[in-house]
């Protein structure tokens, strides 16, 4: 019997998909920033215009969802550590967290906008978006938990005793 290999599914190049939507007119990036709701993203033409191309997905949507609410920068700190130095609460994070899909996207944009356009290594944070799962809220999360590097563990000194 022939075994059939699965088909894998091409990554895009989440940076040129940003740059693509910086390309992009005014008109176009406001009509992505604007929708209300992630499941009205394939209802728009600015978002068939940023595809360029590409084979419309559920993947893509979540991409064009949150591409109009962070910038790109390849030396970025990840999400969860920029949530963690702006101070934002943990109930955010454990809304997006607990909520299924489509409402977590929802409250991870609210999370963007609250950071007012935060710098993202967008080929980090577009593959974390492509694969979103539990996993990937997860990650986020620990990232914000993790982030405080002032308690460090500290090796006890010659000579010091229990006593």
């Amino acid at each position: 019997m022939q075994r059939i290999a699965p088909t894998r599914q091409r990554v895009p190049d989440f940076v040129a998909l940003y740059d693509r939507f910086k390309k992009l007119g005014k008109g176009p990036q406001a009509e992505l920033r604007r929708v209300a709701a992630l499941d009205r993203v394939a209802d728009l033409p600015a978002y068939y215009r940023w595809l360029g191309g590409l084979q419309p997905s559920q993947y893509l949507e979540r991409i064009a969802f949150l591409m109009p609410f962070a910038s790109h920068n390849a030396k970025a700190e990840s999400l969860g550590r920029q949530l963690f130095k702006r101070q934002v609460s943990e109930i955010r994070l454990f809304q997006m967290l607990r909520s299924e899909p489509p409402v977590d996207i929802e409250h991870l944009r609210r999370l963007l906008r609250y950071l007012d356009e935060p710098g993202l290594n967008w080929h980090q944070f577009g593959r974390t978006m492509y694969y979103w799962e539990l996993g990937s809220k997860r990650d986020i999360l620990q990232q914000y938990f993790t982030a405080d590097t002032a308690f460090t563990i500290s090796e006890p000194t010659e000579g010091a005793s229990d006593e």
